[in-house]
């Protein structure tokens, strides 16, 4: 969880910072992670596939909290096996990859 005020104000100053409506895809099966997302305010669900491409929520991302599929992704370049969709209005920051260093 992000705690430090100091950090999140330079994180902000320095990353994209989007506020999305609900139901909003932010990240999609199978596509590449292009950053690592930070909720801010809302909340947002993760979803992954069974065998027969059924989705199943996995979790739920909390103001504070990233989702460790999209660090893994956006630091290794891979392909997500995840679904992330905002649950309500939701403000995001959307940390480059080159900026992970930061966190």
């Amino acid at each position: 969880m992000l705690t430090d005020p100091a950090l999140l104000r330079r994180l902000i100053a320095e990353n994209e910072v989007k506020i999305l409506p609900p139901n909003q895809v932010i990240q999609d099966f199978h596509k590449y992670f292009r950053n690592i997302p930070i909720v801010l305010r809302g909340y947002v669900k993760v979803l992954g596939e069974d065998d027969k491409n059924n989705e199943i929520l996995l979790y739920y991302i909390k103001p504070g909290e990233s989702c460790v599929m999209s660090m893994l992704g956006a630091m290794n370049g891979g392909a997500s096996k995840i679904k992330a969709v905002t649950v309500d209005e939701t403000e995001i920051i959307f940390i480059r990859p080159e900026k992970r260093r930061l966190l």
